[in-house]
């Protein structure tokens, strides 16, 4: 066989070779085990965090300006007092490429990684998961209780007699409205007490789905069932199985009466929530769902499924 002939063959070993040689060629990227898509998460203590963010080439770390940070050293260690929440770091690559880092500081991190990471894949990940919020902030006007007189008070959008949703509250339900289409969830339903803080954080959020009224979901001293809300939230779910799609569901405080995941919820403030997936005949617990996540998803969706 000449030479020439054998010489595509040369071409294609010397081809592969260099194919190979490529893809060996490491980018830089966070080696952390706590690093998932572009978010690094942190377990929060009472008394202290402490963590090392490993990376696979040198870099430098500095707190990262205009945003909440952290106090952290060049090498990446940061150690000390910080609350819940989300923070930003620098880092800045030998090659002169610079990122902007989110840390996730919560006291229940995999639980984090879980719902954060279906928050934001709903496109392509939505059926049989369910959102369950309490109302957002509603400190316009005061219940004027039962002793009034006034049939059906709580149902009123009157702010002299029920309390209703605040500028505030206005914007925590755009914020989480504009998420939802951000991220493409696609809602096939929503369920509301029967108060108009409740019905009307459906309304803010500026979204199109349909939404149903059901007094189980009502704060305690109004509710139509002799059970505790959790297992009202529950019986919903099971009544509601949706073809496609995620139920989101908007109550009250009282979400966390007997619920069996409130230490894994924790304060259930204003426009908080958490989130549930049906497996089967079980209903699921993913994650607390706190009010700054859309906050994340808002500001670095389309950073953080862009970076290895």
């Amino acid at each position: 066989m000449s030479i020439k002939s054998l010489l595509p063959f040369f071409m294609l070993f010397f081809l592969l070779i260099a194919c190979e040689e490529e893809d060996n060629e490491p980018d830089h990227y966070i080696a952390s085990e706590e690093f998932s898509e572009g978010i690094f998460y942190t377990e929060y203590h009472a008394e202290g965090i402490n963590f090392s963010i490993e990376t696979t080439d040198s870099a430098t770390f500095v707190p990262a300006e205009d945003k909440t940070t952290m106090d952290i050293s060049e090498s990446g260690n940061v150690t000390g007092q910080y609350e819940p929440g989300l923070y930003w770091v620098r880092i800045n690559w030998e090659n002169e490429e610079s990122d902007l880092l989110p840390v996730v500081v919560t006291p229940h991190p995999q639980e984090a990684k879980n719902t954060i990471y279906a928050l934001s894949h709903m496109e392509e990940e939505s059926d049989n998961f369910i959102l369950v919020l309490r109302h957002v902030n509603a400190n316009t006007g005061e219940d004027v209780g039962d002793e009034s007189g006034i049939q059906d008070w709580w149902m009123s959008c009157d702010p002299d007699i029920a309390r209703q949703i605040d500028d505030n509250g206005k914007y925590k339900a755009k914020t989480i409205g504009n998420n939802i289409t951000k991220v493409k969830m696609p809602v096939s339903l929503g369920i509301s007490s029967e108060f108009c803080r409740a019905k009307q954080t459906f309304e803010f959020m500026g979204v199109e789905f349909p939404v149903q009224i059901d007094g189980r979901l009502n704060h305690h001293t109004h509710n139509v069932s002799p059970n505790s809300t959790y297992q009202n939230l529950e019986d919903i779910i099971i009544e509601n199985p949706q073809e496609s799609g995620v139920l989101l569901i908007v109550g009250h405080s009282n979400l966390l009466d007997d619920n069996p995941y409130s230490d894994l919820i924790g304060d259930l403030n204003m426009a908080d929530g958490f989130l549930m997936k049906r497996e089967g005949e079980q209903i699921n617990f993913v994650g607390a769902v706190p009010f700054w996540y859309w906050s994340l998803l808002c500001d670095c969706l389309q950073r953080i499924k862009g970076v290895q």
